[in-house]
């Protein structure tokens, strides 16, 4: 008798969990089901601002069979209210936005303050917080996606191209839409990576540098040639090359193959008087001209030396910029708070004001390691330590 009536409730809890899961009269107990087919994987969104509100662009990547992306905008009061009309768009199918790696921000609407739509990527359940984070540069979102994207190639391929070069290159750094907020958050202000058309025919996305967020609007821009210099102050492994010239007038490319730098603040009656900035570099030879002795040890100082002055010129200008937008873009602040946790604290003399008119001592120290000359493979170069002082 037991046995049966374990039986019959193993029926029954079977029925239940067929009833639960499976479709019956055309429901199911997941509101959202949606056919995989007919979803738009929705990678990149860019924003701008509007006299009417927002407008929002989406992108899909490239398809692997090549089908052409997917492009949709509109324009609405908020963006939630922009993404509902796309979702309604006869064309737009069913777009998915859980896969959005890229949010792209047009430059008024970053002029204008990016908390409104950091606010809503943090609150929305369909987009990740950790998606990166995007300025145009001279231009709006809308505009570089639909511009630089074709048939075969989408702006969603070049700006994961981007993510996957730019500690290589040393064209700049990345910070997603997590980082930049808490950036802001901490201390009041932050970078994110610049683009802009670029390429020959002026139709790719390329890095232009790093926009400059003061307390969450676009102020300026640190230019390309200072990206580098500005991504190793804020920590980021940024490689890259460098090229010097010698006194012949002959170039020569060096590789970063490691670099890093050491802030410390200094005091003086209690209040910070200045930073001591100590950048240190390493490089190997990429290119040389073809006269160029690499194998003396005086050519290869002289080599080693002239990449720690346009080191130390890079360095030089990016600091002095953070100080005259009295905007610490660089988290100098940060690297004080942790070298003299105490004495930061106790100042008196607000950061900022204290900031913007602090003493710098720069020093950079470079090495030229490895050659790579064919008549001495295995030489390292000999380098020796070169410092440079501002």
């Amino acid at each position: 008798m037991q046995r049966i009536i374990r039986t019959s409730l193993l029926m029954f809890l079977l029925a239940l969990v067929c009833a639960l899961f499976c479709s019956c009269g055309g429901t199911t107990v997941y509101y959202d089901y949606r056919e995989i087919e007919n979803l738009v994987i929705i990678e990149t969104i860019g924003i701008d601002s509007s006299p009417s509100g927002v407008t929002v662009t989406v992108c899909s990547g490239t398809a692997l069979d090549k089908t052409a992306p997917r492009i949709i905008k509109a324009t609405a009061p908020t963006i939630a209210q922009a993404l509902d009309a796309i979702q309604h768009d006869p064309s737009a199918s069913s777009p998915f936005y859980s896969h959005v790696d890229h949010v792209v921000i047009g430059e008024q609407a970053a002029s204008e303050g990016v908390a409104r739509y950091l606010d809503y990527i943090f609150r929305t359940t369909e987009i990740r917080f950790g998606a990166n984070m995007f300025i145009v540069k001279g231009g709006d979102a809308s505009e570089l996606i639909e511009t630089v994207s074709s048939d075969s190639v989408s702006v969603t391929e070049m700006l994961s191209s981007i993510e996957d070069t730019i500690g290589k290159t040393g064209k700049g750094v990345l910070f997603s839409c997590e980082e930049v907020s808490a950036n802001i958050a901490e201390n009041g202000s932050s970078v994110a990576l610049a683009i802009e058309r670029g390429g020959g025919d002026g139709m790719t996305a390329v890095p232009a540098g790093l926009a400059v967020l003061d307390e969450g609007s676009l102020t300026g821009f640190v230019p390309k040639e200072l990206a580098h210099s500005a991504s190793v102050l804020l920590g980021a492994r940024s490689l890259g090359t460098i090229t010097v010239e010698s006194e012949s007038g002959g170039r020569t490319v060096l590789k970063y193959s490691y670099v890093s730098a050491d802030v410390k603040p200094m005091f003086s009656d209690g209040e910070m008087s200045g930073l001591e900035i100590t950048v240190t570099c390493r490089f190997n030879v990429e290119e040389a001209e073809e006269d160029i002795d690499l194998l003396d040890s005086e050519t290869r100082r002289a080599l080693a030396a002239a990449a720690a002055s346009q080191e130390l010129e890079n360095v030089s200008a990016v600091v002095r910029l953070s100080q005259q937008m009295n905007t610490d873009f660089l988290g100098i602040k940060k690297h004080a708070a942790i070298k003299a946790p105490v004495k930061t604290a106790k100042m008196t003399v607000p950061w900022e004001e204290a900031y913007p008119f602090a003493a710098v001592e720069i020093n950079v120290n470079a090495m030229l390691e490895r050659t790579y000359d064919l008549s001495n493979p295995i030489d390292e170069g000999g380098g020796k330590l070169i410092e440079a002082h501002r």
